[in-house]
């Protein structure tokens, strides 16, 4: 009498199923909790410690790899309800052109129209600086490994009247760990460029949302504003997985097909 200790057909097919949720789990990130809501706009401060390295939105310029927080304010001074942060070698500030690059708010209430541009309530106003490198960025650092979506849009402020009715002409980025998801022309007064993306990111991941020269390479009124919200779905990411393991899931499910098999011919 020969006894078998096989799996049967049933039990194999449990197994198979079993190890794919493991793999699953184990390739697939996994939601966490509720939804985080960022708002560029609401969120935005000029507050003491309000742009340091450690803060989740900062306010800057530089390229790439090369990010620099700003360190000047303007409260309410170049436009009396108007918040900024500025080039700090601006012996002027907000909003002359030496202040430039700068990133500011309204908090009026109401939208502002001034020295050419106007600031509605629901939008920063950036401004590029005079050189190439000198862009206006708007950073997000993630504060957990997160599925995010960003949502907004970048808009031409500049009305024209100082420039022959030509208005804002910028280049608009949207940067992943330094490398654009996004990218586009803002031409012209009111012109909407609106943005919808998804992404997947880590703790520490930065999300740069940068507003530089324009198809007339120089920053002449070039005022851009910026509305972005980044909802944030925190996620449990496992230890990675080696091939080794998959390897041996794979091996262990071959062996139960096997098994099976077997049983069926006895």
């Amino acid at each position: 009498m020969r006894l078998h200790f096989g799996v049967s057909a049933p039990t194999s097919a449990f197994a198979s199923v079993a190890l794919g949720v493991f793999l699953a789990a184990q390739l697939f990130p996994v939601s966490a909790g509720a939804s985080t809501i960022y708002d560029a706009v609401g969120d935005f401060s000029v507050g003491v410690g309000a742009n340091s390295p450690s803060s989740i939105w900062q306010y800057g310029t530089g390229t790439p790899g090369s990010f620099s927080n700003f360190v000047d304010t303007d409260l309410g001074v170049g436009i009396p309800g108007v918040d900024a942060w500025e080039d700090q070698n601006s012996p002027q500030g907000y909003p002359n052109g030496d202040a430039t690059p700068y990133i500011a708010q309204n908090t009026t209430g109401t939208t502002i129209d001034a020295f050419g541009f106007e600031i509605p309530t629901d939008e920063l106003q950036m401004h590029p600086g005079d050189s190439a490198n000198l862009p206006a960025v708007v950073q997000w650092t993630a504060p957990v490994n997160s599925v995010i979506t960003i949502d907004g849009l970048f808009e031409g402020l500049d009305t024209g009247q100082l420039n022959g009715g030509v208005g804002t002409t910028t280049n608009v980025l949207i940067l992943l760990n330094g490398v654009p998801i996004y990218s586009n022309e803002v031409t012209g007064f009111g012109t909407q460029d609106t943005f919808g993306l998804m992404e997947t990111v880590t703790a520490g991941s930065t999300v740069d949302f940068v507003v530089g020269f324009g198809t007339n390479l120089n920053n002449g009124f070039d005022s851009t504003g910026l509305k972005a919200v980044i909802t944030a779905n925190a996620t449990t990411v496992p230890e990675p997985v080696t091939l080794g393991s998959v390897g041996i899931c794979l091996l262990g499910l071959g062996l139960f097909r096997y098994t099976g098999r077997r049983n069926r011919r006895h």
